[in-house]
């Protein structure tokens, strides 16, 4: 397989990514929209954003099967949980609170991962 070259160089497309990742909290914090909505606009801009990307990889997905289907599915729902979650948690606490408990999320699942797996 071919190796197709980014749209864009990689340095910036991660730079763009941290920007936004970075102010996100921020901008959650000074919404009065519910946490749900705040969540559904997310991932609704981010997969319109992402949609003509997908594009050339559209045939893979008619080679998935129903179990895979069901994993991705469960994933979303997940994401979508944890967006309602963090979200929510941002009306509760403070900005850099809420974003240090997000970055220890990979020692959460560790130990979770050692206790009950």
């Amino acid at each position: 397989m071919k190796l197709k070259k980014p749209p864009l160089p990689i340095p910036l497309l991660m730079l763009i990514g941290i920007v936004a990742i970075s102010f996100s909290a921020i901008f959650i914090k000074w919404s009065d929209a519910p946490a749900s909505i705040q969540g559904m606009y997310r991932l609704l801009f981010t997969s319109l954003l992402m949609l003509p990307f997908a594009r050339p990889y559209s045939g893979a997905a008619f080679a998935l099967r129903k179990k895979d289907w069901l994993m991705l599915i469960l994933s979303g729902a997940m994401l979508a949980l944890h967006f309602l979650l963090w979200m929510g948690s941002l009306k509760y606490t403070s900005v850099a609170s809420s974003t240090m408990i997000m970055a220890l999320e990979p020692v959460f699942i560790m130990l979770g991962v050692y206790f009950f797996v």
